[in-house]
């Protein structure tokens, strides 16, 4: 992290500058539009993320031979799956977070609607969907991750089906000693 002047980091220096000049509004430009984006992201991963959970192709066998190890890894080819999926649905929201974000004269910031309005006047659609590949990949690896260990973690802790704890498990017991191709 760079440091400014006796050594106190530029970004704080920044922080407590935006503050400075335009109260705290400023420091919270683009919370709205930030908001505005999440909630249509998270209402397509999740959704689509139990879909593909569901009707992944290893899912039935995974299930029938209480497979943890496969069950994870389909929490994690779904995971990544869905998060691409909304990262690239989501792109033009976050183009205009962005923009009204880095809008240094408040005055000039316009909110999220009308701020996609003027994107796509100056670039037209494909320019609102500037950036989609490295955010959907970046969403993807991003849902892997996160709902990969989600599923790992709903894995270990919740009892089977046939009300053995998952710890006793011994695929899971397994996992946790790092030998997840042994199974013992």
């Amino acid at each position: 992290q760079a440091l400014g002047p006796c050594g106190v980091s530029l970004s704080f220096t920044q922080t407590v500058s935006k503050v400075w000049a335009e109260g705290v509004k400023g420091f919270f430009a683009g919370f709205a539009a930030t908001a505005m984006r999440e909630v249509p992201f998270a209402l397509i991963q999740m959704p689509l993320f139990e879909e593909l959970k569901h009707n992944h192709p290893w899912a039935a066998r995974a299930h029938v031979e209480d497979n943890k190890q496969r069950q994870g890894l389909i929490g994690m080819h779904c995971g990544f799956v869905a998060g691409s999926c909304a990262g690239l649905a989501t792109t033009p929201l976050d183009a205009a977070k962005t923009r009204i974000m880095l809008t240094e004269d408040p005055r000039a910031r316009l909110g999220l609607w009308r701020t996609l309005g003027v994107m796509s006047k100056e670039c037209g659609m494909m320019g609102l969907f500037k950036g989609a590949l490295p955010r959907g990949l970046h969403s993807g690896l991003g849902g892997a991750l996160w709902l990969g260990a989600f599923e790992w973690t709903k894995l270990l802790l919740w009892p089977s089906e046939d009300g053995r704890s998952e710890r006793n498990d011994r695929a899971t017991t397994a996992l946790l000693h790092g030998n997840i191709f042994q199974g013992t």
